[in-house]
């Protein structure tokens, strides 16, 4: 299991509207990603498990007062 660092837009109820994960290019060179939000939107960085990307969107939310991912 590797833990992998990950953008994550929510919006001000602490809902996770998107999940973005830089990817890797060229050997020895990392791919950045730009996260665009919407109004009412904010976005921050968070460390997870590789293997609980795809669920995060579905089974957490962002606690915007302590900028961690919380289970509901």
């Amino acid at each position: 299991m590797a833990i992998v660092n990950v953008t994550i837009a929510h919006d001000i109820h602490g809902n996770i509207v998107s999940i973005s994960r830089a990817g890797k290019g060229v050997s020895g060179r990392n791919i950045g990603a730009i996260v665009s939000v919407k109004d009412g939107q904010s976005v921050f960085n968070a460390d997870v498990e590789e293997e609980n990307i795809d669920n995060l969107i579905h089974t957490s939310r962002v606690d915007i007062r302590k900028k961690s991912i919380v289970s509901f």
